[in-house]
């Protein structure tokens, strides 16, 4: 099971367990360090309703060309940890 926190439209999905302030936090870096094209999806236990517990597994897709992908996702894993305050998978 996967939820999709972007799309070309940036709909807000609201059935899962992040608030919109961490989803807006996700959206952010991503733009910030992929592209405005980002495309992130979020799976796992957090994407289920009915779960408790469990990390932010989160997805990352983009067209950009990137001139380091270890740089790139450096810079998300700190931007994510700075703006959730706890790590992601």
């Amino acid at each position: 099971m996967h939820k999709r926190l972007s799309n070309k439209e940036h709909k807000t999905i609201t059935s899962m367990r992040l608030s919109t302030d961490q989803v807006q936090a996700i959206r952010n870096a991503a733009q910030r360090v992929l592209g405005a094209d980002a495309r992130i999806s979020l799976f796992g236990s957090m994407a289920l309703d009915q779960r408790n517990g469990g990390g932010i597994d989160l997805f990352f897709e983009t067209d950009a060309a990137l001139a380091s992908r270890a740089k790139a996702l450096c810079q998300l894993s700190g931007a994510l940890t700075l703006a959730l305050g706890r790590p992601q998978d």
